[in-house]
């Protein structure tokens, strides 16, 4: 083979590793946008599936309250009653019927108070009405279900008092407003502004590109092939260069 062949296939050869570099490039972001599309659904269902728990233990806690008063007040009635009856027929201490029209009043007013102290929930701020290291679990356990396995910071912001008064770390208040997931809290509360949990991930970069390892590793591993072939054609054309005859 004369020395235009050995020229013209390194050059062929050179095209083709350019053009394949350049179709990599492009498979490479391309499956950097599939992973970033795939990170976004899955902090959105790993978030919305917290939401949706902290409503229901909200909910639970919410119902034994109930019962809890409703039993209590059942209690009030009985002892009222016993007073009642114990005034009508003469076995009480009361001196007239405005004494227990008074222990009855004092007693709706009292169960009244605790009523609102138990189920007012919408004047209770966030960071009461939310146990946080329970939140912190609920975060934790719902990325990790579904294999995002980085960093994370969580904090809630309060509109209504433009405030966020909880933080995991405070590390990245700027972060969590410009860059994190913003997520409503209890959603099913219809007539308050509602307080947002807000999720930032430090190293979200890199987690992406770790879940590429494979095919950047192909990526770099196929243009040293077609390097090696090359300089495989220069050598071969070297040495029968070397050979012919004077």
């Amino acid at each position: 083979m004369n020395r235009k062949g050995f020229i013209s296939i390194i050059i062929v050869i050179t095209l083709a590793l350019i053009g394949l570099m350049i179709i990599q490039s492009y498979w490479i972001r391309s499956a950097i946008t599939v992973k970033e599309a795939n990170f976004i659904r899955d902090v959105n269902e790993a978030i919305s599936g917290v939401i949706s728990r902290l409503e229901r233990i909200e909910a639970a806690n919410e119902f034994t309250n109930q019962m809890n008063m409703m039993q209590q007040r059942q209690k009030w009635l009985q002892t009222l009653d016993s007073l009642d009856q114990s005034y009508r027929n003469g076995n009480g201490n009361f001196t007239n019927s405005s004494d227990i029209n008074r222990l009855l009043n004092k007693s709706m007013i009292m169960h009244d108070v605790l009523e609102n102290m138990f189920f007012d929930y919408r004047n209770v701020p966030i960071e009461k009405r939310i146990n946080i290291p329970v939140l912190d679990s609920l975060i934790g356990s719902e990325l990790k279900r579904r294999g995002i396995g980085t960093l994370y910071e969580f904090g809630i912001f309060s509109p209504g008092r433009n405030f966020m008064p909880v933080q995991k770390t405070g590390k990245y208040p700027k972060e969590l407003l410009n860059q994190g997931f913003h997520f409503a809290l209890f959603p099913s509360d219809m007539f308050n502004n509602p307080d947002y949990l807000m999720v930032f991930f430090p190293n979200e970069k890199r987690f992406i590109i770790t879940q590429l390892w494979g095919v950047m590793a192909d990526s770099a591993l196929t243009p040293n092939r077609l390097t090696r072939v090359r300089r495989g054609a220069r050598e071969t054309e070297s040495k029968t260069g070397s050979c012919k005859p004077a």
